[in-house]
């Protein structure tokens, strides 16, 4: 069995700093510096703590860079402080939360693009068409927000423009056809204005028999 010597202080300070990954055994950002780098870096490698990292495609590097083994790694864990050891992962950290960030920040700035040219892509599905009934009913909803017309009876003309605006292609005929429809099947009533001289848009309301229907009240559904 090889003599495995101890790793002691200045053994573990070089293996402390390749926990960030592969670094060179000598020199002033390696493992060790100063007088008896050399021995320190090549007893890490006899008593196998590191190992050396194969030369990348093309390299010319005079010195190959060395990483820890799973047994330098467990020398660290036998022998440190675990705060000391999460300190020589900080920076390391601090790095890749900055690269995260970064990426993080870019894809932020594409994804309304990319939603956005999809949605061109995308073939729009067309809105269900609505019937005429449903579009009166919902104007008729709609004016009755308004205080003048609360108490449930809104003037025919009114509905008339509300609806036209939601069904551009609705004709004044169409739209009384469909008003005196529900007048029939009793789900609407239609009230006739006296005073026709204050009537807005009276053209726009029923005239039948001499009379002016210029209100339509919508019975509770």
């Amino acid at each position: 069995m090889p003599n495995v010597t101890p790793p002691n202080e200045k053994l573990i300070a070089g293996l402390r700093k390749a926990l960030a990954g592969p670094i060179a055994p000598t020199g002033a950002k390696g493992m060790f510096a100063g007088a008896g780098a050399a021995a320190l870096a090549q007893q890490a490698r006899d008593d196998g703590y590191v190992e050396d990292t194969p030369p990348a495609a093309g390299s010319r590097a005079k010195t190959v860079p060395v990483r820890l083994t799973e047994k330098g790694r467990q020398a660290l864990a036998d022998t440190e402080n675990p705060k000391a050891v999460l300190e020589q992962f900080l920076p390391t950290l601090k790095a890749i939360e900055s690269a995260v960030a970064d990426i993080s920040r870019q894809l932020n700035a594409v994804l309304p693009l990319v939603e956005a040219a999809l949605g061109r892509l995308q073939p729009s599905s067309p809105k269900a068409a609505r019937s005429l009934r449903e579009v009166l009913q919902a104007s008729y909803d709609e004016l009755t927000l308004f205080t003048d017309f609360r108490t449930g009876f809104v003037p025919l003309p009114r509905m008339y423009q509300s609806a036209k605006r939601a069904m551009p292609e609705l004709t004044l005929a169409k739209f009384h056809h469909e008003v005196e429809s529900l007048r029939d099947a009793r789900e609407i009533e239609l009230h006739v204005l006296n005073e026709v001289h204050r009537a807005e848009n009276p053209e726009l309301a029923i005239r039948r028999e001499g009379r002016l229907y210029y209100y339509l009240f919508w019975k509770q559904r």
